[in-house]
C-alpha cells in the first residue's frame, strides 16, 4: 500500500493527530481512516466509529500526512527537518475530543479499491 500509519502522536490529548508516511506517489482520495470501536464489555461494535475520508490531493513518495483529530485549516508545511514535505489536516472534532485514548485502540488505513455509490433523491 502507498501510505502507511507511522504512529499516533499525543494520544489521548488534545492535539492528537495521526502520522502517515508516503511510501509511493498516489491520491489521498483513495484512502479512508477509521478507528474499531468497543462496547462497555470490550467487545468491538459498530455503533459510532469514527471514519475520516480524504480529499483529493496527489502526494510524492517520501512525504508526510499528520492528520489533527481536532478542526483546523488544512495546509502544507515541512516537518522540524525544514526538508520532508507534510500536509497538515484536520479532522474536525471539537478541541476535547480524543479518539485513542485507551491502550488496545486501533486505527485502520483502507485503500478504496472500488466505489459502489448510491445518491439519494427527493420522490
Amino acid at each position: 500500500m502507498e501510505l502507511k500509519i507511522a504512529d499516533i502522536r499525543n494520544r489521548g490529548e488534545k492535539n492528537e493527530r495521526i502520522f502517515i508516511k508516503v511510501l509511493e506517489d498516489c491520491n489521498l482520495g483513495d484512502f479512508i481512516i477509521y478507528d474499531e470501536t468497543f462496547d462497555e464489555g470490550g467487545n468491538k461494535s459498530n455503533i459510532w466509529p469514527h471514519m475520516y475520508r480524504f480529499d483529493n490531493r496527489e502526494v510524492k513518495g517520501g512525504e508526510c500526512v499528520s492528520l489533527r483529530i481536532h478542526s483546523g485549516k488544512d495546509h502544507v508545511g515541512t516537518l522540524d527537518d525544514n526538508k520532508t514535505r507534510c500536509y497538515f489536516l484536520y479532522w474536525g472534532f471539537d478541541s476535547e475530543v480524543q479518539i485513542f485514548n485507551k491502550d488496545g485502540d486501533v486505527v485502520h488505513l483502507v485503500k478504496i479499491s472500488s466505489e459502489n455509490k448510491y445518491q439519494l433523491t427527493s420522490k
